[in-house]
């Protein structure tokens, strides 16, 4: 901990530590702030760089600062939540930094008393008759729990969770698609509609089906598994031929989450 008063703690935490120990820590603590990121793989400074989000809440409600060093000087800089740059699962580290920055630790502000982000309509669901007072504990456990039934785990199931990202169009475009599927998944953002890419990938038909050693996840559509052999060729050509399959279809092009090197 850096510093504290009566309603908040800034935390400085190394890049290499677990993102999955620091939220377990964090709920531990009675600190409000990441609990619905709770079970997302990977290290606290890869978190920063994806903008990892889920279930309402995103890495950047929390972040103060980013620390690290530019790899090409060696020059050791210093950038608030405003330099980087943060967006739908981007950011500066994967714009103009992308492979030029080594994140060595960042910096949160997590709350004393907060309140639960139930903004998330299926979380809000899970915990209906909880009353108003919705433990820290309680969260994690719901949260845990609804990924656990759709999401594979990635020690057993080799997955780099969500590979595409939910894909934003106008309300022009949503009508169109509405004429012909009105039981499209989406939700309003900023005056334009933000679509479900499981849904686009299932409508195509390809949930569960695959291309040599991987496929399509059959409980959420968003995955791609490696069945044990897979080369990053095959993932990435069963990603295009799905991302194709899409803009023939929907006039919708897919952009990967994940990073592809």
């Amino acid at each position: 901990m850096i510093n504290e008063n009566s309603k908040s703690v800034k935390i400085r935490i190394g890049s290499g530590v677990i993102w999955n120990d620091f939220v377990n820590w964090s709920i531990k603590k009675k600190l409000w702030g990441i609990e619905n990121l709770i079970l997302i793989p990977g290290t606290v400074g890869a978190a920063p760089i994806q903008n990892i989000g889920a279930y309402g809440a995103e890495i950047k409600d929390v972040i103060n600062t980013v620390t690290g060093y530019n790899i090409m000087t060696g020059e050791k800089l210093i950038f608030n939540k405003d330099q980087c740059e943060f967006e739908y699962r981007n950011s500066i580290f994967k714009k103009s930094l992308k492979n030029n920055f080594f994140i060595t630790e960042i910096q949160v502000t997590l709350k004393k008393n907060g309140e639960p982000n139930l903004s998330y309509e299926i979380l809000k669901k899970e915990l209906e008759g909880e009353g108003d007072e919705i433990s820290l504990n309680k969260i994690g456990l719901t949260v845990s729990k609804i990924r656990s039934r759709k999401l594979p785990n990635p020690n057993e199931i080799g997955n780099a969770g969500s590979f595409f990202k939910n894909p934003t169009i106008s309300l022009e475009k949503l009508n169109e698609i509405k004429k012909r599927f009105p039981e499209i998944k989406y939700y309003d953002s900023n005056k334009k509609a933000k679509i479900s890419a499981g849904w686009l990938i299932e409508k195509c038909g390809w949930k569960e089906r695959g291309f040599k050693n991987c496929s399509v996840y059959n409980k959420q559509a968003l995955v791609l598994i490696n069945h044990g052999n897979a080369t990053g060729s095959e993932i990435n050509n069963l990603a295009n031929k799905i991302i194709n399959d899409i803009n023939t279809n929907f006039g919708i092009r897919l952009e990967n989450e994940v990073q592809i090197f």
